[in-house]
């Protein structure tokens, strides 16, 4: 089981492009929300079907979902603004690569990706911020019926 080549499976679910798309359409840093904003968050995430956690010593939220053996995990960073979108899966005790960040997977995968043309997601209300968290989970759901579908 822990012979799954993710390179495979982020082409499959067209990653780097989805990645692309998302940044280009949510990426202006003049306007976006600035400031911690906990309670939107809290509001927003909880209209998700998923078990999400917060940790407020590092400020972050995430989400494991243990499935058919395999550890799934996508931490968020929101504040400023700003999101940083983190995948990891885990099989037994060894992490599979590349994870990490979108924006670095992304650079794992394509090496013509720039962050610097595709920076992390940015939002400046709450319903861009809901529409760059659905393209967010969609990315996580194809992710992970692929990732199933080779068990």
């Amino acid at each position: 089981m822990n012979n799954i080549d993710l390179t495979l499976i982020y082409n499959e679910i067209d990653f780097v492009n989805r990645f692309k798309i998302l940044s280009t359409n949510h990426n202006n840093f003049s306007e976006r929300l600035n400031g911690n904003k906990k309670e939107l968050y809290d509001k927003i995430l909880s209209k998700y079907d998923y078990k999400i956690k917060y940790f407020k010593k590092e400020n972050f939220y995430k989400i494991e979902e243990n499935t058919d053996g395999v550890l799934f995990i996508i931490q968020l960073v929101l504040k400023d603004g700003i999101i940083e979108p983190m995948l990891y899966i885990k099989i037994g005790d060894k992490y599979l690569e590349p994870d990490h960040r979108f924006d670095s997977i992304c650079e794992k995968l394509d090496s013509s990706f720039s962050r610097k043309d595709f920076p992390i997601p940015k939002y400046s209300s709450e319903i861009e911020l809901k529409e760059i968290l659905d393209e967010i989970f969609s990315i996580y759901e194809d992710f992970k019926k692929e990732i199933l579908k080779t068990l």
